[in-house]
């Protein structure tokens, strides 16, 4: 019985610096290194859309993050400075003036709204691209979560066939400890002892397999 135990104890030791030096670390390796590696394809993408969307303001551009750079004037001011230029070439400089300096005025107004208006949509674009990299984290995360807890199970799984097998090995040594014993009480006395010296021999000598 004493080997049966032994034999025990080393299997489950066996597996214990299995899971706990093995499995497990190199799990939690790979899920961290794959972790890592969204974080940086995610900075990527964030550098990407920076250096787009400077680009396109360097250049006065469609942007394809943010939209037009390009400032489209209304009509009512394309109206005015057609009217100033037919106010000068008819020599009414003074009002040309006055219509052209009324031009200027609402092209700031409307300039700015644009300026607003660009970087609203970079905001937005921007607070999107960010939530979608905050999803695809926690997706992540979410399946090494459940893939911790499946190899939780499976290690609970092998630990208990080594017990059951155990127990099953123990009872049929019992078992038959038990019925060797028991043929001993038939014997006569020189034969009971010779067998049961046997049989102690036996136990004592046997292992686990």
């Amino acid at each position: 019985m004493k080997a049966l135990e032994n034999a025990h104890k080393a299997e489950l030791k066996e597996l214990i610096n299995k899971w706990e030096n093995v499995i497990m670390p190199n799990f939690e390796n790979e899920a961290a290194l794959l972790e890592i590696e969204l974080k940086k394809r995610h900075q990527n993408e964030l550098e990407t859309f920076k250096q787009q969307i400077e680009v396109d303001q360097s250049k006065g551009t469609q942007g394809s993050f943010s939209g037009s750079f390009l400032v489209h004037y209304s009509g009512e001011i394309l109206n005015l400075k057609k009217k100033s230029e037919l106010l000068g070439q008819q020599g009414f400089y003074q009002e040309a003036k006055k219509v052209k300096k009324k031009m200027k005025e609402l092209k700031a107004i409307e300039r700015e709204k644009h300026e607003l208006q660009s970087k609203g949509k970079i905001l937005n674009k921007s607070q999107l691209i960010v939530i979608k990299h905050q999803k695809e984290l926690q997706s992540m995360k979410k399946k090494h979560s459940s893939q911790r807890e499946q190899l939780m199970i499976q290690k609970q799984k092998e630990f208990e066939i080594i017990e059951k097998r155990f127990v099953n090995v123990w009872n049929d040594m019992e078992t038959k400890f038990r019925r060797e014993m028991k043929k001993l009480d038939q014997q006569s006395p020189v034969k009971k002892m010779n067998l049961r010296e046997q049989v102690l021999s036996s136990q004592r000598g046997r292992s686990f397999l």
